[in-house]
């Protein structure tokens, strides 16, 4: 029997699930198991290609899994049916089997427990140099990623794709959706993409960006007019300052030419990403005094 580290609730109840039934199909581990069916089907795939789980039998449209082993569960129906009356008119062979294999799962489980167990640690890919945890740390923030988002993590395309391909190899990073023509991925289950966008976007900067991406021409005077009354930690201030920020990085334009950006500057959405809000973060960078030029910032971000 091999124990798995599982990495959420979901799992768990899903380990628990396999553990305590010789066999099961995918229709009894989704009625015993509240995990999503994308959920339940990634991790079973997950189990099956490390070899935690096995395909043990095919009934007709059913497919049996096992996680003591196919030999092993073969082994127990033979038995079953060895040890089974002989009177068993009106019951198919296999009918037969199920049942006293179902039967005797409790003195399986019993024997099972007393054999020695291997332990086999069942834990994400972790990153191995500074580089790729800033690419975890940039995308285990997110409910999802394109890989030229993951540019603004780390600059060297080798540690990129060496780190990804290990991330997607192990079934952590997955295909989530596509978005003007790239293709999203995420390393978050569905629940936890949810959460992570319900969070940012429930934000005060959230807030202020989904009024932006509704009105796209607008000022700021106008956005505080619509937002205070039902948002009143709002200021007219972080608004101005939230669309300096933006007016920065390239996100919105003024209408006219002007260095300025007040409360009654007519401004323009001139580039929306998506719906959850562009963030201001700080960090830590190296400079060469001699030419005033940026030599070194953390995951390559120049």
């Amino acid at each position: 029997m091999t124990q798995v580290t599982a990495r959420d609730a979901a799992e768990t109840e899903i380990l628990e699930f396999i553990q305590t039934r010789l066999r099961f199909t995918r229709k009894e581990l989704n009625e015993h198991c509240s995990a999503s069916n994308w959920k339940q089907e990634n991790f079973l795939r997950e189990l099956t290609r490390r070899g935690v789980v096995s395909k043990c039998e095919s009934v007709g449209k059913k497919r049996y899994y096992t996680a003591f082993g196919a030999d092993q569960t073969a082994e127990t129906v033979a038995e079953a049916t060895m040890q089974s009356p002989v009177s068993t008119l009106g019951t198919s062979h296999h009918e037969h089997s199920s049942g006293e294999a179902d039967r005797q799962l409790e003195r399986l489980l019993k024997k099972m427990q007393d054999t020695p167990k291997t332990e086999m640690e069942f834990l994400p890919v972790k990153p191995e140099t500074p580089e790729e945890q800033h690419i975890w740390d940039y995308i285990s923030g997110r409910p999802y990623f394109s890989r030229s988002d993951v540019e603004m993590a780390c600059a060297s395309e080798i540690i990129r794709r060496r780190f990804l391909r290990r991330l997607q190899d192990a079934g952590i990073m997955r295909a989530w959706g596509s978005s003007q023509g790239r293709t999203l991925f995420t390393v978050k289950t569905a629940e936890e993409a949810r959460e992570i966008a319900k969070d940012k976007r429930g934000s005060l900067e959230g807030i202020i960006w989904t009024a932006i991406r509704h009105q796209k021409r607008f000022k700021p005077l106008d956005l505080f007019a619509a937002l205070a009354p039902a948002r009143p930690e709002i200021t007219l201030q972080l608004i101005v300052g939230y669309c300096r920020m933006l007016r920065l990085s390239g996100y919105i334009r003024v209408s006219a030419r002007t260095r300025n950006l007040n409360a009654d500057t007519p401004l323009f959405l001139i580039k929306n990403t998506g719906p959850l809000p562009p963030q201001k973060k700080r960090m830590t960078v190296i400079v060469d005094a001699n030419d005033d030029r940026i030599i070194y910032a953390p995951g390559g971000r120049l």
